[in-house]
């Protein structure tokens, strides 16, 4: 097995990327394309860019990415995505897209390198493929956060995607529709704002979502009223009202507000509240009946533990995986 960083020279792929090729690869693999985050907190954009390129070019790889690879065999890229505060590159949210650095603190050279993500990656993956000369399509796969860029990417770019691996998604994969119930479902819910998105390429990309049963991590959480109380890691318990319920902040014209504005806008949260609600496992229940009336091939799993805990799970997630990705490999052509 051979791993290299790849500085590319095409001039429209600023960052570069982790390129793990296995001994021995047949010309019918798919790129398994790995997207994971950065630790950011305190770090500037090249001591991220650094860092994680040598966590990738070491022995740092998640279990079931691990697992993939030795049951596949599979090459794997891993585009290295620096983050900002306010500019969540990881999530591939709507100011990602439009490259809005509003309230970063950031300089032009970096503002060049973190321009245009989703279309980077597409260029990244294409260099990939050609040199290998392997299948175009390209499997993603993310976790938490970058499950929200795995399905965004296969919503923007679904003509290079043949499987989108999401976990931990918090019932929010984005859908591939403008509106439901007379609402209109903003990018990243859904692709209300997404020109010419191509709904036909969309259909043929499978996809394999899953979450921990317990799982209660919420980036589109609105604003919560907070209690005097503590968890036991000190951190303060949001105020619940006479009925259980959380007690939401809201502005002067009513409108909940984000807790974590690098993931939602105002908007975007009140619509995520109207349409799904607040609760994790009804979300991603929702989210799998819409994906399935739509006909798109695609599994929905939950397994026990939460966001965290889910991975005790890891042997049984990576053996589905690759059932659901060899369920199909010998019947279509990618």
């Amino acid at each position: 097995m051979e791993k290299k960083i790849i500085l590319s020279k095409n001039s429209k792929i600023k960052l570069p990327y982790v390129l793990i090729t296995p001994d021995n690869y047949s010309s019918d693999a798919s790129l398994i394309v790995e997207l994971s985050g950065i630790n950011h907190v305190g770090k500037t954009v090249n001591e991220q860019i650094e860092e994680k390129c040598r966590a990738s070019i070491g022995n740092s790889m998640d279990y079931v990415l691990h697992s993939l690879l030795v049951k596949l065999n599979y090459p794997i890229i891993i585009p290295i995505i620096p983050r900002l505060n306010n500019f969540y590159t990881n999530y591939l949210g709507s100011k990602v897209i439009k490259n809005d650095f509003t309230g970063c603190d950031i300089s032009q050279r970096d503002k060049e390198l973190l321009s245009s993500i989703d279309e980077q990656v597409k260029l990244m993956i294409e260099e990939a493929t050609e040199s290998l000369k392997i299948r175009k399509k390209v499997i993603l796969k993310g976790y938490s956060a970058t499950a929200k860029f795995a399905t965004g990417f296969s919503i923007l770019h679904p003509e290079v995607v043949s499987l989108n691996i999401s976990g931990g998604t918090s019932g929010l994969s984005t859908l591939p529709i403008k509106s439901h119930s007379g609402i209109d479902l903003l990018y990243p819910i859904g692709v209300f704002d997404i020109p010419n998105f191509n709904m036909e390429e969309f259909m043929k990309v499978r996809h394999f979502f899953y979450i921990g049963d317990e799982d209660d991590n919420n980036p589109a959480l609105p604003k919560c009223v907070m209690s005097d109380d503590f968890d036991p890691n000190g951190n303060r318990l949001p105020k619940k009202n006479e009925n259980g319920n959380l007690s939401f902040i809201r502005d002067t014209d009513g409108l909940l507000l984000p807790t974590y504005d690098d993931c939602y806008t105002k908007e975007q949260i009140n619509i995520i509240h109207d349409f799904y609600g607040d609760n994790n496992q009804e979300r991603f229940s929702k989210n799998e009946a819409l994906y399935h009336s739509l006909n798109i091939d695609s599994v929905h799993n939950k397994y026990p533990g939460n966001h965290i805990t889910v991975f005790k799970n890891r042997d049984k997630i990576a053996d589905d995986i690759v059932a659901f990705i060899n369920k199909k490999n010998m019947t279509r052509t990618i």
